[in-house]
């Protein structure tokens, strides 16, 4: 049976415990409205590059034969993994990690690790990863440019048939879900498609160059958009796992000085008795 003493140790300690996750909770959901309304600022751009595309392609249907959106033969694959960059978030890794195992074939897929945390998740399965170190900036806004440079020219050498992204996607601070997004061959919507007037627009300089800009402008802007929802996501499991680690050591506190009241009382009870006991003996004395 535990003392009074290592009752209050264990009161104290949990006390700082809860002082901690309730920080953590505080700073974890500032960086989340940061990244939230930068995500909301940002999708509207990025639906408006959506759009052009699919416009631009529509129009161009009848003559496009741009090898972006034709699969080609290769069967090698490139999966791009979007993991946290660190612990603390709930579930939220390990789902990532669970699903990218069950996509990833080793045999024929080139992996990319995105977060500290993907990193290590490959490292400790023997899984060669090259890392990218993407983040929800303007500094990684610039490296995902560069490497779709690096992505459409390989799929147009035909080094890979398919891009993959496995991610958490963000619908709101209590819903995230996991997703293996194919972002190449660039998948257009049939319907606008059909419905499209030829030759609606004049391109300058060329078809082929303005083609050629928008779908690096929409690769770079899909995949720096779901960068930033997935730091969203991160800070909101974060913020949510706190939230209730709280909660859990309030409960934990409330029992803990519940079982010391009544081992003080113990105590006490066990003093009185002896006191009573010892002023009996001398009156029989």
């Amino acid at each position: 049976m535990s003392t009074e003493r290592d009752l209050r140790d264990r009161i104290a300690s949990v006390k700082k415990t809860q002082k901690m996750t309730g920080a953590m909770k505080m700073v974890a959901a500032a960086k989340f409205k940061q990244l939230n309304d930068k995500m909301n600022a940002f999708s509207t751009f990025a639906h408006a590059i959506n759009r052009s595309i699919q416009t631009v392609c529509s129009d161009l249907a009848h003559d496009n034969d741009s090898a972006v959106f034709q699969r080609n033969q290769s069967p090698l694959r490139y999966v791009i993994v979007l993991g946290g960059d660190r612990g603390l978030c709930g579930g939220f890794n390990s789902a990532v990690f669970k699903q990218a195992l069950a996509t990833i074939e080793t045999d024929k897929d080139t992996v990319f690790a995105v977060g500290q945390k993907a990193r290590g998740l490959f490292k400790s399965h023997r899984i060669d990863a090259h890392s990218l170190n993407w983040t929800a900036d303007s500094d990684g806004f610039q490296c995902i440019q560069d490497q779709v440079s690096d992505f459409l020219a390989g799929y147009q050498r035909g080094e890979f048939g398919e891009l993959l992204v496995v991610r958490q996607a963000f619908y709101s601070a209590i819903r995230i879900e996991v997703q293996v997004e194919s972002l190449l061959p660039i998948a257009i919507n049939t319907e606008t498609t059909s419905t499209a007037v030829s030759g609606q627009y004049d391109y300058v300089p060329s078809q082929g160059a303005v083609l050629d800009q928008l779908v690096r402008q929409y690769l770079t802007t899909k995949l720096f958009q779901w960068v930033v929802e997935n730091r969203a996501g991160e800070e909101s499991s974060r913020m949510n796992a706190m939230e209730s680690a709280t909660t859990n050591a309030g409960d934990m506190i409330k029992e803990l000085e519940l079982s010391y009241n009544r081992a003080r009382q113990s105590a006490i009870t066990t003093e009185l008795t002896e006191i009573v006991a010892g002023a009996e003996a001398l009156v029989d004395a």
